[in-house]
């Protein structure tokens, strides 16, 4: 989850002493863990992880479906580039909307989503000055309103005891965050 800002750093190779200097004038304390936090729920809503190693990638002659194929993560970049990573960072998070709909993910059009994709751009903000802060996100409509949206179905079943497993419920869980 490695943020734009210090892809920055790996990108024009800032030397040890500079680093200090260029995270104070950069970034905010907490700009890194809000991107962090931002792929974390990039994750949840594509269902699938935003980085895959090399021996968890699914050979689509394996598959029997035609659903979306994701073999390397959203923001994979072969070789593990600073720049290429950074340019997989500004398609997606310009696109966010469509990436999420090409790995089969939420259905990110969908009223419940409006305020859960508009936080998640937030918290991708490529400007960490720009990126939502802990503050504003707990304060934000998607978190304030206490529905949680679950995550997209991926064959993934429950049951309890004895009982068939039933289908993941997908749609939406109501609780309170207070």
């Amino acid at each position: 989850y490695v943020p734009p800002d210090i892809l920055e750093l790996l990108r024009t190779k800032h030397q040890t002493n500079h680093v200090k200097a260029y995270l104070d004038a950069h970034s905010r304390p907490h700009s890194f863990d809000m991107w962090s936090l931002g792929c974390v729920f990039l994750e949840i809503a594509c269902g699938v992880p935003l980085w895959l190693p090399f021996k968890a990638r699914v050979d689509s002659k394996y598959r029997d479906d035609k659903k979306p194929l994701v073999t390397g993560g959203l923001l994979a970049a072969t070789g593990r580039n600073a720049d290429k990573i950074a340019t997989r960072q500004l398609h997606v998070v310009a696109n966010l909307r469509k990436c999420i709909r090409e790995c089969g993910g939420m259905n990110v059009d969908s009223r419940r989503w409006v305020h859960g994709v508009d936080l998640m751009q937030r918290m991708l903000e490529i400007d960490p000055a720009q990126r939502i802060s802990p503050t504003q996100a707990l304060a934000h409509p998607f978190l304030a309103s206490g529905t949680v949206v679950s995550p997209p179905p991926h064959g993934l079943t429950t049951g309890q005891g004895q009982n068939a497993p039933h289908p993941v419920n997908t749609d939406v869980a109501t609780f309170s965050l207070r």
